[in-house]
């Protein structure tokens, strides 16, 4: 009587095929790891090289970039102000009805970047169209035409605004598909970036902490728009109690404000 012999995997070679199979998926693991820690590092050189920019603008100019008059800007050759009025140079970075924080993304708040390249600080910010309806990240744009996008979030950027008397920057304009003429700045129906991410940025640049320091995680008002209330959610962006990121949790709740000086 002939056996037909059934072949398969030895015990052995299983082994192997698991083994390959785990240094597939741990290969795939760190390299995505790795490539959200290669954009932690550059989204703090660009907020550093802002900040640094800033710091020199003041120093060359005697003046916060978007806080410049009319006539300052002929004076230096600045961009002057668009979107009514003018810079106030009143040592804060104020939207038209000169509310500070800024509640709409009109004047000043349009004009910094835009001033920093103006004086080869920094490069690639110009006024849209040369009007101030300005569609940051609506439809035939996005961040990036006079705010500079998140490298963690391109689809969202950040704002320069002043609050308790110091100017921040502001990671969070989001909305993808809605324009920014003259809305709300800060009234976004979404954070921009991961607790984690915010943890991770917060921790490079300041002590890891959501509610102090110079990195803090903010919310809007929701009567004014304004960023003047810190994150004190429970299991979003802030675990409160403890007052602490809620690194678990992987959807983008959270916005932040960067101290820049």
């Amino acid at each position: 009587m002939r056996h037909t012999r059934i072949s398969g995997f030895t015990l052995v070679e299983l082994s192997i095929v698991l083994v390959i199979i785990g240094l597939i998926v741990g290969g795939v693991f760190a390299g995505k790891s790795l490539i959200e820690a290669a954009k932690i590092r550059k989204q703090v050189a660009d907020l550093q090289q802002f900040i640094s920019a800033v710091h020199a603008f003041e120093t060359k100019y005697d003046l916060l970039p978007g806080d410049v008059s009319d006539r300052s800007a002929t004076r230096f050759g600045l961009t002057p102000v668009v979107g009514g009025g003018s810079g106030s140079e009143n040592g804060e970075i104020d939207d038209l009805q000169g509310n500070s924080p800024p509640t709409r993304m009109m004047a000043e708040p349009t004009a910094f970047f835009v001033n920093l390249t103006d004086a080869n600080l920094i490069t690639g910010y110009h006024y849209y169209d040369g009007g101030w309806n300005l569609y940051l990240l609506g439809p035939g744009t996005q961040a990036g035409m006079v705010v500079p996008p998140l490298k963690l979030n391109p689809k969202a950027g950040i704002a320069a605004s002043s609050w308790n008397g110091s100017v921040w920057f502001f990671l969070g304009i989001s909305d993808p598909g809605n324009d920014y003429e003259g809305t709300f700045l800060h009234l976004s129906t979404h954070g921009v970036l991961t607790p984690s991410q915010a943890y991770q940025l917060d921790q490079k640049m300041d002590d890891g902490l959501p509610g102090s320091g110079s990195v803090v995680a903010i919310i809007p008002n929701s009567l004014t728009g304004a960023l003047d209330t810190l994150d004190t959610t429970d299991k979003q962006c802030v675990l409160n109690p403890p007052m602490i990121y809620n690194v678990t949790d992987s959807n983008q709740w959270c916005r932040l404000y960067v101290k820049v000086q």
